[in-house]
C-alpha cells in the first residue's frame, strides 16, 4: 500500500488500518465521519483562529532573523547533484522492560518520553553538526477532536513546528532537555502560523530551500499503528518507510506490545559512507546509558573514528590558518 502523507497523516493511516481489518472480518464501519468535507472544516479553523494566527505570525516574524538552519552535517554530495532520491530505513528497537524502566526515569526527571528521545536525537545530531544551534522539523497532529466523527476521518490535520535546538555551551543531557522543553512549550503557543510558511521565509531570507530543516523528529507514541484485529486478521505489519521531499532523515517512532520501534529514513546518497549507521548507533547507545546513569553529566557519544576524523579536521584548519597568517608576513 502507497499512501500519501500530504493527504493523510500518521494517525489516518492508523484509522484505515483498522478500518481495513474491521471490514475484513464484516464489520459496520463508523458512520458519523461520512459527508464531512476537509475543505469546509479548513475555512471554519481559519475563520476560528483569525487573531490567534495574527500573533503566531508576529512571533515567528521577530525571531526569523535570529533563526539557524537545520543541522550542518557532513555532506558527500550537495542535494540537488542527488539524480534519484532514495530513503533506507534503519530500525532499533527497545524491549519493554527496557522502555518502561525509560519511561519512569522520565518522569523523575519531569519530562515525557518523547522529550528524552528529542533530547536524545538533538544530541546526536549535535555531535556530528557543524553548528551547535540547529533547527529540528517536527509534526504536530492538530485534530479538533471536540468535533463529533473526526476521530474517525483520513485526511492530513499535520501542523509542522521548527524548533530551535540551542547545545552551545556543552550543556549536560538534563540541561539539553530542559532547554528543549522549555522552547517547545513556548513555540507551541504560536502554531496557527505553520512551520511551512517559516520555512518559506527563511527560505527566502537565506536563499536555500534545502537546508532549512532537513531533520525531522515524528513522535507517534501512545496509540500503536495497528490494532489486535488487525493482527489477528491480517498479521503482523512488518514493513513501511517514509519518503519525504527536502529531508534528509525522518525520525518515527512507534509503541507497541512489545516495546517501541524507533526508526531513522535517510537519504544515504547524501551522506559519507556509513554515517547514518554510526550516529544511530551512537544514538542507540545512548539510550541504553540513559537508563542506567544519571543524567546531569554530558554524555560521550561520538565513536572513536569519527573523534579521530575530528582531529584531524582541526590540524588542517590550523594549517590553513598557519599557512594565511605566513602568507601576510
Amino acid at each position: 500500500m502507497d499512501m500519501a502523507l500530504l493527504v493523510a497523516d500518521v494517525q489516518s493511516l492508523q484509522i484505515l488500518l483498522r478500518d481495513l481489518a474491521s471490514a475484513y472480518r464484516g464489520e459496520n464501519l463508523p458512520k458519523e465521519s461520512k459527508g464531512w468535507n476537509f475543505a469546509s472544516y479548513l475555512e471554519r479553523q481559519k475563520q476560528e483562529e483569525g487573531e490567534e494566527r495574527k500573533n503566531a505570525e508576529k512571533y515567528w516574524k521577530n525571531r526569523l532573523e535570529h533563526l539557524p538552519k537545520g543541522p550542518d552535517l557532513p555532506l558527500a554530495k550537495r542535494p540537488q547533484e542527488v539524480e534519484k532520491t532514495v530513503f533506507n530505513r534503519r530500525i532499533v528497537r527497545i524491549e519493554k522492560e527496557e522502555w518502561d524502566h525509560l519511561q519512569m526515569r522520565a518522569k523523575k526527571y519531569q519530562t515525557t518520553p518523547a522529550m528524552v528521545l528529542l533530547t536524545a536525537y538533538a544530541t546526536v545530531l549535535e555531535r556530528w553538526s557543524r553548528n551547535h544551534r540547529f533547527l529540528i522539523n517536527i509534526p504536530f497532529f492538530n485534530r479538533k477532536t471536540e468535533q463529533q466523527g473526526l476521530e474517525d476521518v483520513i485526511a492530513d490535520f499535520t501542523t509542522l513546528l521548527l524548533l530551535e535546538i540551542d547545545c552551545e555551551g556543552n550543556p549536560t543531557f538534563a540541561e539539553l532537555l530542559d532547554r528543549i522543553q522549555k522552547q517547545l512549550h513556548e513555540d507551541m503557543k504560536y502554531t496557527a502560523y505553520s512551520g511551512v510558511q517559516v520555512q518559506r521565509d527563511l527560505a527566502q531570507m537565506y536563499g536555500d530551500a534545502w537546508a532549512v530543516a532537513p531533520v525531522v523528529f515524528a513522535c507517534n507514541l501512545g496509540t500503536p499503528l495497528v490494532n489486535d484485529t488487525f493482527r489477528k486478521e491480517l498479521g503482523q505489519f512488518s514493513y513501511m518507510i517514509s519518503q519525504t521531499p527536502q529531508v534528509w532523515n525522518d525520525f518515527q517512532s512507534y509503541e507497541d506490545e512489545n516495546g517501541v520501534q524507533l526508526t531513522w529514513d535517510s537519504v544515504d546518497k547524501l551522506f559519507p559512507e556509513n554515517m547514518i549507521p554510526d550516529m544511530l548507533e551512537c544514538f542507540e547507545n545512548l539510550l541504553h546509558e540513559l537508563g542506567k546513569k544519571d543524567w546531569n553529566q554530558r554524555f560521550d557519544v561520538l565513536p572513536e573514528k569519527r573523534k579521530e576524523k575530528l582531529k584531524i579536521q582541526r590540524v588542517q584548519e590550523c594549517r590553513s590558518v598557519w599557512n594565511a597568517c605566513i602568507g601576510l608576513l
